[in-house]
């Protein structure tokens, strides 16, 4: 590694670095990257012409930046063929178990940033900065034809490329400083736009899907239209714009028409062509704000942390409503039961043991997406510092008794047990465990 700094009288700044790095996870002949990086940046507030509002805007520097990495979290050995054990009748052998590929090379990242620092009357500092992210060369199993052999059917290669920008904005500052009292504040937000630009073919999976032009693992599967409030059939939106409902007795989809609901129209069909995109599954907007107050020898914290824009799958919620009436949610309760009572028309007619078919309990769908924005106390933190002249008795520097509490309280509309719980997958949320709450009570002491 090699890294430089310049700074000419604390105005203008260079910056630059080469590193070389090597990673046993790929073929000897492609183990080794070499990767670079620059930097620079001015403060206009050393400059002659500023001395007018530096009193106002007493530090402002701009800066830009580029480098490029590498990225090492690209799967175990994947470059090379595998074997397992494997049982041939009562006989012990081995099968083919991974198809190495011997082209295998590093993921890299380019990353560029713009931003501008200020600082405000000696009080307010000011952060804001644009960036953007290109991952290219991204390992992926890249899906192969069943009739080549290759097991699983599918192969590691250098076939994606991802697109990350945003914005970042942060403002800090002593809101209240008295002889006994201080207020000092922090809020940080930041948006991310994520776009898959290059991919060989759509990699489909039950609940996300990855495809060129959308987000990355994109919740994917039917456009869920509630229920036909004459016979409490789901209904589902095709390709083409069509209304289709499920009827159950047959397990057939057919034609809805909406000025005579209680008939079936003609037979119609729910296939992988009619799936469509949900929703982006990585938030496109977060940040937090932290508070501390100080009065004499108390001293309080308090963290909000946001983050939205994002949808889950809620699955839980799906298997919850399954039609073997085991360990029920509520809101099957809302169920549709007959015309003159039919429910909150999100919730179709049930019938034992048909939940496969009336909750597509194997697909995605948009009946079960739900945003994911929430707000979250994250972190609260009340202390007392003994007084001074009591420390110095016990010959100690400092002494502060705390309490603390972590993940205190989300404010969500999200109806699972926490928004920031994933399991089979980013934005699929499975029978997973929220995020644990703890209290934690302390004496800090300095000698």
């Amino acid at each position: 590694m090699f890294r430089m700094n310049y700074n000419y009288k604390n105005t203008y700044y260079l910056g630059g670095s080469i590193r070389r790095d090597g990673l046993s996870k790929l073929p000897s002949a492609n183990q080794f990257g070499t990767f670079y990086g620059a930097s620079a940046a001015i403060r206009l507030s050393e400059l002659g012409f500023w001395s007018g509002i530096k009193n106002v805007i007493n530090d402002f520097r701009l800066r830009g930046s580029y480098a490029q990495v590498g990225n090492d979290d690209i799967g175990n050995f994947t470059y090379l063929d595998t074997f397992t054990s494997q049982l041939y009748g009562s006989q012990t052998g081995i099968s083919y178990y991974q198809t190495g590929n011997p082209n295998l090379q590093w993921e890299k990242q380019n990353i560029v940033d713009f931003g501008a620092d200020l600082s405000l009357f000696n009080k307010v500092n000011i952060t804001m900065a644009y960036w953007k992210k290109k991952n290219t060369d991204i390992v992926l199993d890249a899906p192969t034809p069943p009739s080549l052999g290759i097991p699983w059917n599918r192969i590691s290669q250098n076939v994606g490329s991802v697109e990350n920008n945003g914005i970042e904005l942060e403002i800090s500052g002593n809101i209240v400083k008295t002889k006994d009292f201080s207020y000092n504040a922090s809020v940080n937000f930041s948006t991310q736009h994520n776009k898959v630009t290059k991919l060989l073919s759509d990699m489909k999976y039950e609940h996300y899907i990855i495809r060129e032009g959308e987000s990355m693992r994109a919740l994917y599967g039917y456009q869920y239209e509630g229920v036909n409030m004459a016979n409490g059939f789901p209904m589902y939106k095709k390709a083409d714009g069509t209304i289709i409902q499920g009827n159950p007795a047959d397990s057939k989809y057919y034609l809805y028409n909406a000025s005579n609901p209680g008939t079936l129209g003609a037979v119609s069909s729910l296939t992988a062509d009619d799936k469509v995109v949900l929703g982006n599954t990585i938030p496109a907007w977060f940040g937090g704000l932290d508070n501390t107050f100080k009065y004499k020898n108390f001293d309080l914290n308090i963290f909000f942390r946001f983050s939205g824009g994002n949808k889950i799958a809620n699955v839980t919620r799906r298997d919850l409503l399954n039609m073997y009436f085991q360990n029920n949610g509520t809101e099957i309760l809302d169920r549709w039961q007959s015309a003159s009572n039919p429910g909150n028309g999100q919730v179709p007619i049930i019938i034992y043991g048909k939940g496969n078919f009336l909750n597509l309990e194997s697909d995605g769908s948009s009946r079960w997406v739900e945003k994911g924005n929430f707000l979250k106390l994250q972190n609260i933190a009340l202390g007392y510092t003994l007084p001074k002249a009591l420390t110095e008795k016990m010959t100690l520097s400092q002494v502060r008794c705390y309490v603390q509490a972590q993940n205190l309280l989300t404010v969500t509309k999200y109806t699972g047990l926490d928004p920031e719980v994933y399991t089979t997958a980013l934005g699929v949320d499975w029978n997973g465990n929220p995020q644990q709450r703890s209290f934690t009570f302390g004496i800090s002491v300095v000698f």
